[in-house]
């Protein structure tokens, strides 16, 4: 897999920014803040794969996410309904909890994680966002898709007086630097890692519509 991507996210803080700010974790905050900026390059990323093109299983249209409609998109997968991954975008999945007793997923993962597990026999039913404008959703075989993200290298570890590798709410490796700009006194805490991401199976992936 190629990693062609590299997000990366700057916050800066000046020498007044320093005098008005308390002696808090300001630059672990920074660091969480930028952490967050990379998931959503991530996120960006991995729901852009989902084109219509790049589903070349084709389309199924899903025109309302009715408990009826949702279970009825089983019938429509590649291979195995157990080996497939229903995503739906925010709008589908919410709407599809707002049909389903609480009983029936059982813990807060569909509401706080938006992902239900077995739903309808699917492997998982799961929230996806930033999917292309006109794609609702999309079936995708459980190893359909492959995500890879690793630390920059830093080839002058003593340019910045802080850095290493940190993990964020999903379990990436990124980069997290903080340096001063010696000519202005600001400083800096830098984010950043390389991402690649693929459809593996775009055969057997197709993608959801409105109509």
């Amino acid at each position: 897999m190629t990693l062609d991507s590299q997000p990366k996210s700057t916050i800066g803080i000046s020498q007044m920014d320093a005098l008005e700010l308390p002696n808090s974790n300001f630059w672990t905050r920074a660091a969480e803040a930028g952490a967050n900026s990379i998931g959503k390059a991530i996120s960006t990323k991995v729901g852009g794969l989902f084109t219509t093109s790049a589903c070349a299983g084709g389309k199924v249209v899903l025109s309302s996410a009715t408990k009826k409609n949702v279970a009825a998109l089983g019938a429509s997968v590649a291979g195995r309904v157990a080996d497939t991954v229903l995503l739906l975008n925010s709008t589908n999945y919410y709407n599809l909890l707002g049909e389903l007793d609480s009983a029936v997923y059982g813990n807060s993962n569909p509401i706080q994680n938006g992902y239900i597990e077995r739903l309808f026999g699917f492997k998982a039913v799961v929230e996806a966002t930033d999917l292309p404008s006109g794609v609702t959703g999309a079936l995708v075989p459980a190893n359909g898709l492959a995500i890879a993200v690793r630390p920059v290298a830093i080839p002058d570890m003593g340019a910045y007086p802080e850095a290493g590798v940190v993990t964020d709410e999903n379990g990436f490796s990124i980069t997290a630097m903080r340096h001063t700009a010696f000519a202005t006194g600001k400083a800096f805490m830098n984010v950043t890692c390389l991402v690649g991401a693929t459809l593996t199976q775009p055969e057997l992936t197709k993608y959801i519509a409105a109509s």
